[in-house]
């Protein structure tokens, strides 16, 4: 779900100097290049997504998280990134990282950085000059952004095990001022700068945060309401914090659900939403909003988060250049 936290690892600074930690400016995180194979006003470059499972306070869920199969340039094995409109920055995950490296020093390019030179407890780690290949489409990057200490160790043995690596994430950062469309039934994704005429629809007008995630205007009796698209919230229709579950019920809990997020679990309360409510154009009842109990800084950016739920049989096109919203 929502992801860039920084972890902090308190170290001295004759440390940090040791182990080759710079006190300048890093290359900026979150700047992509994209190549698809395709890019013709008639053809999109579709890239394939799979959905995985994942039990839940004692029930099963087939699309708990969307998966991106990618390619690594420089290494052999096949790797698995979650898809997380919900993370601000694509990211790797430090621990697997790690493990690859042990394997294959030269493709050691990981890099830290002292953000300021009075907070030097909290570097920055990036990889410089990743590639990446999905489907037929091919993402770049001079540097992105190291979660340490995140992610499963893998072994040599792990390595060799012929099975897709958990790698990371890809978050909004790469689809920054392109189109990203996604095809539900078809478990598929394409990035492009000019959308066919095949997928032309009505929009609706929405916004995007300063860290690029996305903002969709929800409309619920007769008052309107901000609501984050969270795809790496997959199984939610409407989640929320418990300060504001009830602007969408009222009504009795019916349903508890026994969550993981960033490696912690917790558990979140269900309710019926009240009446049919409006989002970006499209009608929605008979939905359950989730509240989450857990201690946080009051969020004024958002109401709510939406996941993949609402358009599991629809096709829908987030233009991040226009700020517009499509459903198919």
């Amino acid at each position: 779900m929502q992801g860039f936290q920084k972890f902090t690892t308190m170290l001295s600074a004759g440390l940090l100097l040791a182990t080759g930690t710079h006190c300048q400016a890093p290359r900026k995180i979150g700047q992509w290049n994209i190549q698809p194979a395709r890019p013709t006003h008639s053809a999109l470059s579709w890239a394939p997504f799979t959905w995985a499972g994942m039990s839940m306070g004692g029930r099963y869920f087939e699309k708990a998280a969307m998966l991106i199969p990618a390619k690594v340039d420089g290494l052999p094995y096949d790797f698995v990134f979650q898809f997380d409109l919900g993370a601000t920055v694509t990211l790797l995950n430090g621990n697997t990282l790690t493990g690859i490296v042990a394997k294959h020093p030269a493709f050691n390019r990981t890099t830290t950085h002292i953000n300021h030179l009075f907070k030097f407890w909290q570097p920055t780690t990036a990889f410089e000059d990743l590639s990446l290949t999905f489907g037929a489409t091919n993402a770049t990057t001079r540097s992105c952004y190291v979660m340490r200490k995140y992610g499963e160790k893998v072994s040599s043995k792990g390595l060799n095990a012929g099975l897709p690596i958990n790698l990371g994430s890809i978050g909004a950062d790469l689809f920054q001022n392109r189109i990203l469309v996604i095809d539900y039934p078809n478990r598929r994704f394409a990035i492009c700068d000019t959308l066919p005429a095949s997928l032309h629809t009505t929009f609706t007008k929405i916004a995007l945060l300063k860290d690029g995630r996305v903002i969709l205007p929800l409309q619920l009796a007769n008052k309107s309401y901000k609501v984050m698209f969270d795809n790496g919230c997959s199984v939610f229709s409407l989640i929320t914090g418990a300060d504001k579950v009830n602007n969408f019920s009222t009504a009795a809990p019916t349903d508890t659900l026994s969550i993981r997020s960033w490696g912690i679990t917790h558990d979140v309360i269900g309710r019926p939403v009240k009446e049919a409510f409006e989002l970006v154009g499209q009608r929605f009842s008979d939905v359950t909003v989730y509240a989450d109990f857990r201690p946080s800084e009051k969020d004024t950016d958002y109401d709510a988060i939406t996941g993949n739920a609402l358009f599991w049989d629809k096709t829908i096109i987030i233009d991040f250049k226009k700020k517009e919203f499509g459903v198919k």
